[in-house]
């Protein structure tokens, strides 16, 4: 089920500096998925069905809170209606954490979840602040939680920590700037952070939100070139590489 979202694999490994090795399986046996969760996988993405009898297999299910499983997953997003139980066994059985539900998902809703918490992981964002800024965009991502620890990440952001702009136009050629910095990795509480903007070379503690109004469009443009990012602009969850400024 869900199939559409198949193509979210083509959202992971897009920055030149982490190559991803990724595989996609479609349609697996209850052995086959026995074999994936078994297996050492930074970050498992499960797209499908899953109900009281467990995950929806090929030939049957498979409950993950009675089977006696080998889990090395490290991380996941369990993209299925009322996922919680089974991502909660992930967990209980030494996965870090991962994000599930709490009900029945749409289709197109969750696609799109699941399309912006790929690239946010990709960015390196942890579970949680990446859950965070798709409840931003998508209503329905308050159907979703994070269980086990919120801070794993997949890879680490250029910068170090997360951050996520919000843009708005002031004028014909100025912006106003809104910058939120999260703890991110290594870079926990406390951190130092700063916008590389001539305007704002104050430092700042980590977690952070920043607001620097009437910015020159070719400050803000070399800025959003320095590290792709979630760009909140006038309201729309975009990307820094596909934003164009005038």
């Amino acid at each position: 089920q869900m199939r559409e979202e198949g193509n979210v694999a083509d959202l992971y490994g897009l920055r030149d500096m982490v190559q991803f090795d990724i595989e996609v399986h479609h349609d697996l046996t209850r052995e086959e998925m026995r074999d994936v969760l078994a297996s050492n996988v930074d970050f498992l993405h499960y797209i499908g069905h899953v109900d009281d009898r467990g995950m929806q297999c090929a030939d049957c299910y498979l409950d993950l809170t009675d089977e006696d499983l080998e889990i090395s997953v490290s991380a996941f997003l369990l993209n299925a209606c009322q996922s919680y139980q089974q991502g909660e066994a992930l967990v209980h059985r030494g996965s870090r954490g991962g994000i599930v539900t709490l009900s029945d998902v749409a289709n197109s809703p969750a696609t799109k979840l699941g399309r912006i918490i790929a690239r946010l992981m990709n960015s390196g964002f942890n579970l949680r602040t990446a859950l965070h800024v798709a409840k931003r965009e998508l209503i329905t991502g308050h159907q979703y939680i994070v269980v086990g620890d919120g801070g794993t990440t997949v890879c680490q952001s250029r910068s170090g920590i997360a951050v996520v702009f919000g843009i708005s136009e002031q004028g014909t050629e100025s912006y106003n700037l809104s910058a939120d910095f999260y703890p991110n990795g290594n870079h926990g509480v406390g951190s130092l952070s700063w916008l590389s903007l001539p305007v704002a070379e104050d430092n700042h503690y980590v977690p952070t939100q920043l607001t620097v109004e009437d910015v020159p469009a070719k400050e803000l443009t070399d800025l959003l070139d320095l590290e792709l990012l979630p760009v909140f602009y006038s309201d729309e969850l975009v990307w820094s590489d596909n934003l164009e400024l005038c």
